[in-house]
């Protein structure tokens, strides 16, 4: 499963049901899966959240990737953002 990020992703070309949504990531979090690179999409991960209200990433369960994502969920409060489930930021997407 692929979250809508490859190009060869079905989600691009997937009808949606009736009311449905479908929809990509705003940002692969380990495309480059070193430290320095995750840590840099996930600055623009939060900057599209805070220009939009939310947004959506994808990452893969790599040890470095796991390490860089638990760092940057440890202060997420502290800047005022709340890491939900991405169902949730579709709701609230939707609503707008």
């Amino acid at each position: 499963m692929t979250g809508g990020s490859s190009q060869r992703s079905p989600i691009g070309r997937a009808e949606p049901a009736a009311g449905g949504v479908t929809a990509r990531a705003d940002v692969v979090l380990d495309g480059v899966p070193q430290a320095e690179a995750i840590d840099k999409a996930l600055g623009a991960l939060e900057r599209t959240a805070r220009e939009r209200g939310f947004a959506v990433g994808t990452a893969s369960a790599l040890p470095v990737t796991l390490e860089r994502l638990a760092r940057w969920m440890r202060a997420l409060e502290d800047r005022g953002i709340l890491l939900v489930p991405v169902s949730a930021a579709f709701q609230r997407g939707a609503a707008r």
